[in-house]
């Protein structure tokens, strides 16, 4: 079982993984929010193992070897059963547990059961209401650091794992992983209705409605559904949010899109 720390009101544990993107596997770094919502740093020479190709540093020689397969794209770990690979053994592991319905972390308050303990640290907030990560930009707040930090990058727009083929850059590797397949000519994901192919499942998902004319995505406001989850921006027609904001002189905007399209007078966007 992986060490558990307590820390700034948050339970962490040490080497679990949260997911993003399906099942990708995101090491929950050792952060925590300060009392301004910005994550707090380590010293640098509690970190001593740095990354050539970011910068980022790591207090094991095991996490730098773990973190290097972002960049890499390296992924050794193949599960016996499926296609999957990952780029660490836990995330493997975890991973097996889809099929064979292993559930060992149960939680004490409702029995509820998980097969990862982080996913059992979240769900615990549902009976805590604890939400340890809190994001300067916006009221968001969010139960995994991994979570935090990729939020972060929808505000500062960073995105941190460049493609090596063409100019584009991602907010995180899974997103890179997918892109690739693009200049691979991939299209593993394939509608059993009309054949047509995809890069990624999501992908396939969002298509697979308009075969189905499933909308689960439903504004409050109004009662309009949409087929996509990014369409709940619609949201924000009701509530004047424009959340994403320019650095260098302040104009807020509804989306990330209009962010980037605008010419700030101010910075080198011009």
């Amino acid at each position: 079982m992986p060490e558990e720390r307590q820390q700034g009101g948050g339970l962490l544990v040490e080497g679990d993984k949260g997911v993003v993107d399906g099942e990708e596997e995101v090491v929950l770094d050792m952060v925590t929010s300060s009392v301004s919502g910005q994550p707090q740093q380590p010293e640098q020479s509690d970190h001593p193992f740095q990354c050539m190709d970011c910068g980022k540093s790591f207090k094991w020689s095991s996490r730098l070897t773990h973190h290097q397969r972002s960049h890499n794209n390296e992924r050794p770990y193949r599960c016996n059963l499926c296609p999957k690979a990952f780029k660490g053994s836990s995330a493997l592991l975890y991973h097996q547990r889809s099929h064979s319905g292993e559930k060992p972390y149960k939680c004490l308050e409702c029995g509820k059961a998980f097969k990862r303990s982080s996913l059992l640290q979240v769900h615990q907030s549902v009976h805590t209401g604890v939400r340890t990560f809190l994001c300067p930009y916006c009221p968001l707040t969010f139960k995994w650091s991994s979570h935090y930090q990729y939020h972060l990058r929808q505000h500062t727009g960073e995105c941190p794992y460049p493609c090596d083929t063409c100019p584009k850059a991602f907010k995180n590797s899974s997103s890179l992983r997918r892109h690739k397949n693009v200049h691979l000519g991939l299209k593993p994901y394939t509608c059993s209705v009309c054949n047509k192919s995809f890069t990624q499942s999501t992908n396939l998902r969002q298509h697979m409605r308009i075969h189905t004319g499933e909308r689960p995505y439903i504004c409050c406001e109004c009662g309009r559904s949409f087929t996509h989850s990014s369409n709940l921006y619609h949201l924000r027609q009701h509530t004047g949010e424009r959340p994403y904001v320019c650095k260098e002189c302040g104009k807020s905007f509804k989306n990330t899109s209009c962010l980037k399209d605008f010419k700030c007078p101010y910075c080198s966007k011009e």
